[in-house]
């Protein structure tokens, strides 16, 4: 019983020790370095009228915008001072053709900045027949030596110029190209339109003779402004720096359609409804160039 008594005791001794921490503990002020407007925690930096708060966030966001940008020219400045030069660089966009595989008469097919290029090897009598051609019965008017270096070789891009596809060469009514989708479009042997719904001559890309027997496609930078160089667009001559893309040189056929587009021995365009053209080939005479 004595025992059970004194541990009784000492346990209750325990329990009545208890030490309060933040009775006696101090807490640290920072008064001293406060602002008199921010010595009132409960109240915020606009109430108080302290307006240096957010200069504090904005300054290091500056410093790192410009850090960023100083960073950036000197990258950008040591991958052009180890890379490969603007005009070695060109020449990557250039297709070199070697001429002397390609017999007289035939049609090779070769690629150009993933575009499809025709190189034709004409015969003389081709070559008679398209410079003899009146240029007031072409839809797209051109003469054929402005649309050749040399008379004997043809360098076409292959596509449509109305919806793009690749033509047929060798074949059609002027046995030139021939595109049998939906357009039925027939060119001649200088890729100028003769009959079809195709609006505009084939596109003669930037070319040069390397030597007798090799063309260069395409253009270098260092080659610019040479006179040789010929860029044919239908109606223009581009001798820009940047190269287009045949999906730009269509942007404007896409837009406007086959219709209002004036036809050769026809007084009225062709109707853009389905019935209209209908109308409008059984009114028109087989054999005139109106297309279909």
């Amino acid at each position: 019983m004595i025992h059970d008594f004194t541990k009784l005791n000492f346990l209750c001794e325990v329990t009545r020790i208890v030490r309060r921490a933040h009775t006696d503990i101090q807490v640290p002020e920072f008064n001293y370095y406060r602002t008199k407007r921010s010595l009132d925690p409960f109240k915020s930096y606009r109430d108080s009228g302290d307006v240096t708060s957010p200069y504090s966030y904005l300054t290091p966001i500056g410093i790192a915008i410009i850090f960023i940008y100083v960073l950036k020219n000197i990258i950008r400045d040591v991958v052009a001072y180890i890379g490969p030069a603007k005009d070695v660089i060109s020449d990557y966009n250039c297709a070199k053709i070697d001429l002397s595989c390609i017999p007289e008469g035939k049609t090779a097919v070769f690629e150009w900045q993933k575009l499809p290029v025709f190189v034709r090897h004409r015969t003389q009598e081709e070559i008679a027949r398209e410079s003899n051609v009146d240029l007031q019965l072409l839809r797209d008017p051109e003469k054929d030596s402005d649309r050749v270096t040399k008379p004997e070789w043809l360098v076409v891009v292959a596509m449509c110029t109305r919806l793009g596809e690749i033509p047929i060469s060798n074949a059609g009514e002027y046995r030139g190209f021939y595109c049998p989708c939906c357009c039925d479009s027939h060119y001649d042997a200088s890729g100028r339109i003769r009959k079809g719904r195709a609006r505009f001559n084939l596109v003669v890309p930037p070319y040069r003779f390397q030597n007798e027997h090799t063309i260069v496609i395409g253009r270098s930078r260092a080659e610019l402004n040479t006179d040789h160089l010929i860029w044919v667009n239908t109606k223009k001559q581009y001798n820009t720096d940047k190269p287009r893309w045949i999906t730009d040189l269509m942007d404007p056929l896409r837009s406007n359609g086959f219709e209002n587009v004036e036809k050769h021995n026809v007084e009225n365009a062709i109707p853009k409804n389905k019935c209209g053209r209908e109308k409008f080939r059984k009114k028109n005479v087989e054999g005139k160039s109106v297309g279909e």
